[in-house]
C-alpha cells in the first residue's frame, strides 16, 4: 500500500482499456452499417427550404383607393377583385373625350360630304341681291356726280356716294368668292387635318378609358394573398406594389448543396425530402435544373476580397427539386425541408 491507497489490480485496467476500445469499435460499424444501408450513393443537405411564385401586384395608376377587397391570408381566384380606385376624375375625362370624338366625327363628316344643295342656292340668292344693291349705288353715284357739276350737292356727300359703290361692290365680290368656295368643295388638307384631329381624339378616348379600367385591380393568379399594404382612403402612385399573393399549386424545393457534391448530381435523380413541418413523412422528387451561379454570386456583398487576404469559404449551388408525386399536403414558401438525393441507384 503507498500512500493509504491500495493499487488498482491491473485486470481492471485492462478491462476499462478494452472497454473504450469496444465502445469506439462499436461506434465505427455503427455508423458504417449506416452509411451502407442509408447513405451509399446519396447526397444529403438539410440546407434546403419550400419555394413557390411569388407574385407582386402594383397599382397601374396613382389615386385614391375607394374600397379593399382582399385581405391577408384570403384566397383569391385569378382574375378576382382586390382593389378599386376612386374613378371621379376619370369619369370625367372619359365623357370630355367621348364629346370630343364626336364633334370631330361631325366635323369630318361635314367636309367629307360637301356642301348641301341648300346652302348654293343661299350664296347665288346673296349674289343676286348684291348686284341688286351694286346698281342701286351706281344710279346714286351716277345722280350725285351730275349735282355736284351745278353745285347743288357737297363734296362730302359726293365721296359717300363713292363709299357705297365700293362698299357694295366688295360685298358682291365676297358672295361671289363663296359661291365659288362652296361649289368647289372642301379641300384635301381640311379634309386631312379633320382626320388627323379624329385620330387624336379617339386615341385620348382609349388612353381615358384604360385608366377607368386600370382603376379596378384584379389577381393575375390563384392563390392565397400574403401581404396587403394598403387601406382604403390611401393614395397609392403609379406602379406602387398592393398586394403579394403566393400562388397555390407550384411548390418546389430548392436544395443549397456544396460545390463538392454537384458533380455527382444530375437532373431526373430520385430524392428523398422530409419536410420538418411534417414530421415522419417522406416525399418524392426529381433532381431538375441546377441553377447558374453560386449563393455568394446573388448577395449584396461579395466574397472577394480587394485587401489582398483571401479565405477560402465552401460554396453553394441552389438545385431544384421538383415534386414526384401529386398528393401533397399544404406547402407554403420557406418551410425547412431536408433532401436526400440517390446519386448512385447501385
Amino acid at each position: 500500500m503507498v500512500g493509504g491507497r491500495a493499487p488498482v489490480p491491473k485486470s481492471n485496467r485492462n478491462f476499462k482499456l478494452w472497454l473504450v476500445l469496444g465502445l469506439i469499435a462499436a461506434g465505427v460499424l455503427g455508423y458504417g452499417t449506416y452509411w451502407f444501408v442509408f447513405l451509399r450513393g446519396t447526397v444529403r443537405t438539410d440546407d434546403a427550404y419550400v419555394d413557390a411564385p411569388i407574385v407582386s401586384v402594383s397599382a397601374r395608376l396613382s389615386g385614391r383607393v375607394d374600397a379593399v377587397l382582399a385581405q391577408e391570408g384570403d384566397r383569391v381566384q385569378k382574375g378576382q377583385v382586390l382593389l378599386r380606385l376612386a374613378t371621379d376624375k376619370l369619369d370625367i375625362q372619359t365623357k370630355q373625350a367621348k364629346a370630343q370624338v364626336e364633334a370631330a366625327e361631325a366635323r369630318l363628316q361635314e367636309l367629307t360630304r360637301g356642301t348641301r344643295p341648300e346652302e348654293i342656292d343661299v350664296a347665288r340668292a346673296e349674289i343676286r341681291v348684291g348686284e341688286v344693291e351694286l346698281r342701286r349705288r351706281q344710279v346714286e353715284l351716277n345722280r350725285m356726280q351730275r349735282l355736284a357739276k351745278i353745285k347743288a350737292v357737297t363734296m362730302e356727300q359726293l365721296d359717300n356716294a363713292k363709299a357705297s359703290l365700293a362698299d357694295s361692290q366688295a360685298k358682291l365680290d365676297v358672295a361671289r368668292r363663296r359661291l365659288q368656295l362652296l361649289q368647289a368643295g372642301s379641300r384635301d388638307e381640311q379634309v386631312n387635318r379633320s382626320r388627323a384631329e379624329l385620330d387624336v381624339a379617339r386615341a385620348q378616348l382609349a388612353s381615358a378609358e384604360t385608366d377607368l379600367a386600370d382603376a379596378v385591380l384584379y389577381s393575375p393568379v390563384e392563390g392565397i394573398v400574403a401581404r396587403r399594404r394598403v387601406q382604403a382612403g390611401e393614395v397609392v402612385e403609379d406602379k406602387q406594389g398592393v398586394f403579394q399573393i403566393v400562388e397555390t399549386g407550384k411548390t418546389w424545393v430548392v436544395a443549397n448543396l456544396e460545390e463538392g457534391q454537384i458533380a455527382r448530381v444530375a437532373v431526373g435523380q430520385p430524392v428523398e425530402v422530409v419536410v420538418d413541418a411534417y414530421p415522419g413523412r417522406v416525399f418524392r422528387g426529381r433532381v431538375g435544373p441546377q441553377f447558374a451561379a453560386t449563393l455568394s454570386r446573388f448577395s449584396l456583398l461579395s466574397s472577394s476580397s480587394a485587401s489582398g487576404s483571401f479565405i477560402k469559404v465552401t460554396q453553394r449551388v441552389p438545385v431544384r427539386i421538383d415534386w414526384a408525386q401529386d398528393t401533397l399536403p399544404r406547402l407554403v414558401p420557406g418551410l425547412n425541408v431536408t433532401v436526400r438525393i440517390q446519386v448512385d441507384s447501385n
